[in-house]
């Protein structure tokens, strides 16, 4: 198919060309584009650049749920960047909800972060795959949390 003519320019010098095949490729769920991706993630100098990038990959994993990508995206919730982690945590719920990943300690982590919007995504999440025993935590994050956003 032409999506598959996509593949050579994940790793294109051109920002616009790989943004471009990045995006067309995950929007298809092309599960053989996560290695490339994992590969560009561990290879990505730090930068303005490649700040853009990670965005991207990120943003790529959310519809790309598999079981090696979890590992790779965890210590992204520790990034000082407010979009980073919230980025990471979309891309990690989406492996969630999928039943790729079955450890959720990254939502409960996520419902201290300093940031609001980042609180209220990890509750989101946590509400794709409850269960009764779930009520009592998804309540107290909900009522007692100090911003209403949540």
């Amino acid at each position: 198919t032409k999506l598959k003519n996509l593949f050579g320019l994940v790793h294109s010098r051109s920002l616009l060309a790989q943004a471009y095949a990045i995006e067309k490729l995950s929007f298809a769920g092309e599960i053989p584009l996560v290695y490339p991706l994992l590969s560009l993630l561990e290879s990505t100098p730090l930068g303005p650049a490649s700040e853009t990038l990670l965005m991207r990959i990120l943003a790529a994993f959310r519809y790309l749920p598999d079981p090696r990508v979890p590992s790779r995206l965890l210590p992204f919730l520790q990034a000082s960047q407010e979009e980073i982690r919230y980025r990471t945590l979309l891309a990690l719920g989406s492996n969630y909800e999928h039943h790729s990943y079955d450890d959720r300690s990254f939502l409960e982590n996520s419902l201290r972060d300093p940031i609001p919007r980042v609180r209220q995504t990890a509750l989101w999440i946590l509400r794709k795959r409850t269960s009764k025993k779930d009520l009592p935590l998804l309540l107290h994050h909900t009522t007692e949390d100090p911003d209403s956003i949540v």
